[in-house]
């Protein structure tokens, strides 16, 4: 009696395991016909529109205003976070007005966070170009002050959203979040 309800307790872990590695399948199947469906939906808002309005964000991005935002979990330099959001067909986040600074101010905090902003050239200019004009509610206390005592070397060329949802200028060697913008 005993070998058979061995066998039978057997058995029925064989079958959970089949059920469980068929569940995967079709879970990841699912995924797949959702994120399709998601994007023939975003084609055909877009072509009701006649293309006079965008579709909608990718995966895991979200809508905000004008623009799709992916906010990272993961931490790198400035330079390796502008590199990644450039490989997604975006960039830095770009600031253009108060609701946007304060929408991603909410998504950050307490994070630090890397936006798209640096004075590398001398003067504080977003990733796309624009000069920024610089407006002392947008900063910490004290903010920007090119520190150059962290033992880095040089100063803070790179911007990011401190603790406080403010920003701060840091050195760009640092690793933060980051987060990527892109038009809808």
């Amino acid at each position: 009696m005993e070998d058979k309800l061995t066998q039978v307790a057997s058995s029925l872990d064989q079958a959970k395991q089949g059920l469980y590695a068929s569940q995967q399948r079709l879970e990841e199947q699912v995924g797949i016909l959702r994120d399709s469906l998601n994007s023939l939906n975003c084609d055909l808002l877009e072509m009701k529109s006649n293309e006079s309005q965008p579709g909608c964000c990718p995966r895991d991005w979200e809508h905000f205003g004008e623009s799709c935002y992916w906010f990272s979990r993961d931490q790198k330099t400035w330079d390796e976070s502008n590199l990644y959001c450039k490989a997604q067909d975006s960039h830095l986040v770009i600031i253009n007005t108060r609701a946007e600074q304060l929408y991603v101010q909410r998504r950050t905090v307490p994070l630090y966070t890397w936006i798209g902003l640096t004075d590398t050239s001398g003067q504080w200019r977003w990733v796309d170009g624009t000069i920024y004009t610089m407006n002392s509610r947008d900063w910490s206390p004290g903010q920007p002050d090119d520190y150059t005592e962290h033992g880095l070397g040089g100063g803070e060329d790179c911007v990011m959203y401190h603790y406080d949802g403010r920003w701060n200028d840091d050195h760009c060697s640092r690793l933060y979040h980051w987060a990527c913008e892109r038009p809808l």
